[in-house]
């Protein structure tokens, strides 16, 4: 698929600026998948984890003027470092890679032959999910502020 596709529209001019507004909720999502972990919740935790590094993402993305679509966490840094010649480092895009998978399996009984993702996840996976969420939103963070 065109790295542009996962950009937005470049012909559409943004008047405000909310790279802050999503890097604090990508924050809250890093905490509420902290407590997810605690509380046993692995699956949610991975989830939440997915949405802290993608809403990081999004908020790079707004501070670069360019309108970032869909939740394929690869696709966008792909698409970053294609069309606005940003430098992602290896280890954000394998956490992109891991994170991307925890969208549609967290949530979806469907999206495997049996079992349902509140048993299907584990507390390595959590873990791993978090430390990546971090990573991603350190780099985010780095970028912007």
């Amino acid at each position: 698929m065109d790295p542009s596709y996962f950009l937005g529209h470049p012909g559409v001019r943004r008047k405000m600026n909310r790279a802050t507004d999503w890097l604090i909720q990508a924050s809250a999502f890093l905490g509420d998948a902290e407590r997810s972990h605690q509380g046993q919740s692995y699956y949610l935790s991975c989830f939440l984890s997915q949405q802290a590094a993608e809403f990081a993402l999004k908020s790079f993305c707004e501070f670069l003027k360019v309108r970032c679509w869909g939740h394929e966490l690869l696709q966008i840094v792909t698409a970053l470092e294609k069309i606005k010649k940003v430098l992602i480092p290896d280890n954000i895009k394998d956490c992109c890679a891991i994170l991307t998978k925890f969208y549609i399996g967290t949530r979806y009984p469907d999206a495997y032959t049996t079992g349902t993702p509140a048993k299907l996840f584990t507390k390595t996976e959590s873990e791993h999910a978090i430390s990546c969420a971090k990573e991603v939103y350190a780099f985010a963070r780095e970028e912007i502020l």
